[in-house]
């Protein structure tokens, strides 16, 4: 009995010391992460003099300072096609639904390959910007090799799809259904 006394006391110890850790740390975690989604979500749009008015918890609309003019939307948009799951993005769009930007929030792809879609790794992601999201217009956010302007990333086709399907789901506020394949069912 008293060989285990040791390794539990120093169980419940250790237990106890994370969970108060963990306790005191909370607080600043929930401050740096909404810092660093502040951060991103100003990225998206680029643009000055502007605030952000939460509309609910998947849409941001972004206002003028001067005459709080609406000058468009950041929509949340999540597809669960990427090669290893979930990918969660921000899309900003002016009131015309060109992109101003767009920037993964979450994702589990490969890195090397797929995580190439995250802005802090490689700026892939930055040829959505300036394109539309209008029906017409709506083949140039095909990837290349289907007729589209954007470039899929090497060894990472099926993130690619997933992305090009999130960006143009974030228009209807959908958030997924035909996994990334362009509407003519070519891969």
């Amino acid at each position: 009995m008293k060989p285990l006394f040791r390794p539990v006391l120093l169980a419940m110890v250790c237990g106890l010391t994370l969970g108060y850790l963990f306790y005191m740390l909370a607080p600043h975690i929930h401050e740096s992460r909404e810092a660093y989604e502040t951060a991103q979500l100003h990225a998206v749009h680029g643009l000055t003099h502007v605030y952000l008015e939460k509309q609910n918890d998947s849409t941001y609309l972004i206002r003028s300072m001067t005459d709080d003019k609406l000058l468009g939307q950041i929509r949340t948009a999540e597809t669960a096609t990427g090669y290893n799951g979930r990918i969660s993005a921000w899309v900003g769009v002016d009131n015309d639904k060109k992109i101003l930007g767009v920037r993964v929030r979450e994702h589990r792809e490969t890195p090397g390959l797929g995580d190439k879609i995250d802005r802090q790794v490689s700026n892939w992601i930055d040829q959505f910007k300036g394109l539309s999201l209008k029906k017409s217009d709506e083949s140039d956010l095909l990837l290349r090799r289907n007729g589209g302007r954007i470039d899929q990333i090497t060894g990472a086709t099926i993130t690619s799809r997933a992305m090009v399907r999130l960006v143009i789901n974030s228009n209807a506020g959908s958030n997924e259904p035909s996994g990334g394949l362009p509407r003519n069912g070519k891969g």
